[in-house]
Parts: structure tokens; C-alpha cells; sequence
């Protein structure tokens, strides 16, 4: 199971993919307002930070934006709903549910980058770069890239050779640091469960996972937070360990594989995805997207990613997993 799917149009490279993502997302700022800065010393815990640095580097000019300025948790269906999916004439019958794995089923985006943190400065000593990076300076810099776009990013910026080699030196490191966090103190997203087990009770939809991380992580998350029983390994999909040709989100290739490997259309499915370049990728493949704001503490980024959302195609976007079926049924009417 290790043919690649490419898509008719490659993406670049994933740091620049992500780097294009945050530049993108980035809202408006008035000329006088200054930039954001680092998350201050107050902040006791990298979760704290990560919160503290996500308010700053998300935050809204509402001035400019009045059609996000007031969103509701409780907001009806219709403005939960995103555009409508293009092409859609009759009704929808949805057969897979894609889900995407981090922070959309697990927690695990701020036990990843803690992982990464250690590791960041051993690279740059490691190429006898003298700069080392604090906590809050990693977050601001770093937030929402894998460690090898880490790294990749770090080698353009301070102008030393990044290769195959010193890959397989530091990445394998960093995989295994992410997995020990994931048994210590990984969960599950709120309200995941009774979601996956009504799925699989009523037995009206099947269910894979869709995701850019390697099988070993996956299965390090499904196994820390109870998922495994509801994802067997014939459906669950990695875009490190599958394709022949690896890249990441945005790309929809690891998409693409999985349509082809699962026997269906892209018509025929639903994916759940938190991130831009999810959503992006989805997209790209023809496959409805439900935009999920639910792992995000920070009611700007929340707000921010809904503008993105908006923007990038989702057929819908939820706040919580109390309100999925809800959206999916109405998805079925479209």
C-alpha cells in the first residue's frame, strides 16, 4: 500500500507552503498598530504561551472586519454553514467520513511543538549557528510548522545545508519525543467520542483517517486516547508512511490516495479538518469540508479561521462536536 497519488498541480515545498498559509491568514493591521509580541514571562507552562502567543499573532482589526466582529456558539445552522458546494445538484450521499487526526480527534498540536523545542536549538548548534531560540521567540516563529519545516525554514534563514542525512539524524528523534508526550498526557478532543461511537452504532457511514503525520504517531494517538477500536489500519492514512512521493497538506495527494485506495468518490465523502491547509487540501481533491474551530482556546484565532474557512471553500464550519450531525445532515439536503 505505498503507491503515490500526485495531484495535477504540485504544491511547493511544505515550509513554503505553510509560511504562505500564515502570511495569508494574517489579518488586516492599521498602519500605527505595532506588531505583536512574544507571549510575556508571565506564562508558566508552554500551553499557556501557546494560548498567550495565538491571541497576539491572530488578533482582528474588527474595525475591518464588521462581518466576524459578533460569532456565536449558539449560531443557527445557517450561519454555521460555509459557501455552498459548487457543482452540487441533487442530493448528496454521503458514504466515508475523513477525519484529519491532530486537533481535530487528539489534542496533540502543543505536546508536538514542546517536543520540538529542545531539539530546535540542538540543530542550530549542531551547524555552528549561534543563535539559540526561547520559548516564546520558537512560538512566534515556528507555530503551526512540522519540525522538518523547522528546520528547513531555520537552513534558509541562517544559510546552512539542510540534508538527507541530518534528517534521518534529528527527525527520528523528534517522532519519538512527540510519541512519549502522547502516552503521558495526550487526549482526546471533547466530545470525539460519542461522535465516533454513534457512527459506528448506527452503522450508516464509514469512517478512515486522513492525515500528513507518520503511521507510528498516528497510532501513538489513537492508542493514548482510546480511538484505536473505531479505526482499523486498512483506514488510516498517512501522507509520510503511504505516499512513494511524501509531501503534506495542502497538497491533496495523501486525499487523493486515500479515494483510490478506499474505492470512492470524492462526492461521496466528508472531511473534518482544523487547519488551512487541511481544508486546502480537501478542497483540492473535490471533497466537501467541514472547517472545526473546536481546538482553538483563542477566540481571535476562532474567529480569524472562520474568515479562512469561508474563504477557502468549507461547505461548512462547527465550533463543537455536538453540533456535526446536525451539519451533516444538512450537507445531505445540499
Amino acid at each position: 500500500m505505498n503507491r503515490s497519488s500526485s495531484a495535477n498541480e504540485v504544491e511547493p515545498a511544505e515550509e513554503a507552503q505553510s509560511e504562505g498559509i500564515e502570511r495569508d491568514a494574517q489579518p488586516a493591521r492599521d498602519a500605527s498598530e505595532t506588531e505583536p509580541t512574544a507571549a510575556g514571562h508571565n506564562a508558566t507552562t508552554m500551553v499557556d504561551a501557546l494560548s498567550d502567543l495565538a491571541e497576539q499573532a491572530w488578533k482582528l482589526d474588527l474595525d475591518e472586519e464588521p462581518e466576524v466582529k459578533t460569532i456565536a456558539r449558539n449560531a443557527n445552522l445557517n450561519s454555521l454553514q460555509g459557501p455552498s458546494i459548487e457543482g452540487e445538484k441533487q442530493q448528496q450521499n454521503i458514504k466515508w467520513l475523513l477525519f484529519d487526526c491532530d486537533n481535530t480527534i487528539v489534542l496533540s498540536e502543543t505536546l508536538a511543538f514542546m517536543a520540538s523545542f529542545d531539539l530546535v536549538n540542538e540543530v542550530l548548534a549542531y551547524k555552528q549557528v549561534d543563535h539559540r531560540y526561547g520559548r516564546d521567540e520558537l512560538l512566534v516563529h515556528f507555530m503551526g510548522l512540522s519540525f522538518s519545516a523547522m528546520c528547513r525554514k531555520m537552513a534558509k534563514q541562517f544559510h546552512f545545508q539542510w540534508t538527507a542525512e541530518d534528517a534521518s539524524l534529528f527527525e527520528q528523534r523528534e517522532e519519538d519525543e512527540v510519541i512519549k508526550l502522547f502516552h503521558k498526557g495526550l487526549k482526546a478532543v471533547p466530545g470525539i467520542l460519542d461522535v465516533l461511537a454513534r457512527i459506528v452504532g448506527e452503522m450508516r457511514y464509514n469512517i478512515a483517517i486522513v492525515s500528513s503525520s507518520s503511521l507510528s504517531r498516528i497510532n501513538a494517538a489513537l492508542d493514548a486516547t482510546n480511538l484505536r477500536m473505531f479505526f482499523p489500519d486498512k483506514y488510516v492514512f498517512s501522507a509520510k508512511s503511504c505516499l512513494e512521493n511524501r509531501t503534506c497538506k495542502p497538497d491533496p495527494a495523501i486525499y487523493l490516495y486515500a479515494l483510490e485506495e478506499l474505492g470512492v468518490k470524492a462526492q461521496d465523502c466528508v472531511c473534518i479538518e482544523d487547519s488551512r491547509a487541511g481544508v486546502m487540501a480537501a478542497t483540492r481533491a473535490g471533497i466537501p469540508c467541514i472547517g472545526f474551530l473546536g481546538s482553538f482556546t483563542s477566540h481571535a484565532m476562532q474567529e480569524q479561521l472562520w474568515t479562512d474557512f469561508h474563504k477557502d471553500g468549507c461547505a461548512a464550519i462547527m465550533w463543537e462536536w455536538n453540533q456535526f450531525f446536525d451539519i451533516l445532515s444538512t450537507l445531505e439536503r445540499v
